[in-house]
């Protein structure tokens, strides 16, 4: 039989453990894995050996036992200029709710959220440094819908300006745009890169020149 005939070669030797055996622990590493008193790390960044740093609650305690006449007013006038921050924003927010619906009235909507979210996240990230990168996060991208809302109220603000310009004269028949370039080009040629922060300091070795339409789409 088969098993007869594997007799005869002999029994097969042992296959080898697929986990290896741990290392005998040495008296130094006992108690090295054991939970921290106040330790927060989660288990994936023990594994990752990365810590965003203690919760909220156990920051606000730490602070106020290392120093907490500092920490309180810290935090106290945070709030209060937080607060502030709300009061004014809202008022503003309310006077625009009160114009007519129209384009310009969102975009200065979107710009008066600016300042409260601004002072949440800046105050909110004093009592939690562990989400400070989030907060950034937020910052930045409140921050860029500001400036986008900014940029189209400006452009919105010259065309309305161009078109009470031209109104009832020769060029009324013309696109907006046209108006745009022709108003911003009605004191002549000036040289209109030469802004702050630096280009301002050659101002007067820039050419003056005339604004074209691919300046504005640039500058849009």
């Amino acid at each position: 039989s088969f098993s007869a005939r594997v007799g005869a070669f002999g029994s097969p030797p042992p296959l080898p453990p697929l986990v290896a055996a741990a290392p005998p622990r040495r008296p130094e590493m006992e108690g090295a894995t054991a939970p921290l008193e106040g330790n927060t790390t989660s288990s994936a960044e023990a594994r990752e050996g990365i810590s965003l740093g203690p919760r909220m609650v156990v920051f606000v305690r730490t602070c106020l036992e290392a120093n907490p006449h500092r920490f309180v007013f810290l935090w106290s006038t945070a709030s209060v200029a937080m607060l502030v921050t709300f009061f004014i924003a809202g008022r503003h927010y309310w006077e625009l709710q009160k114009r007519p619906a129209s384009i310009k009235r969102l975009y200065y909507s979107r710009i008066a959220w600016f300042a409260p979210i601004l002072g949440v996240t800046a105050t909110l990230a004093l009592f939690a440094p562990r989400a400070f990168y989030f907060m950034k996060m937020l910052q930045t991208q409140v921050e860029a819908v500001s400036l986008s809302a900014f940029g189209n109220i400006l452009f919105l603000l010259v065309a309305e300006e161009s078109h009470l310009l031209y109104d009832g004269q020769e060029h009324a028949h013309e696109s907006t745009g046209h108006k745009i370039v022709m108003a911003l080009n009605r004191e002549g040629p000036k040289p209109h890169f030469g802004v702050p922060p630096f280009a301002c300091c050659f101002r007067r070795c820039m050419p003056a020149h005339l604004l074209r339409p691919s300046h504005i789409l640039l500058a849009r």
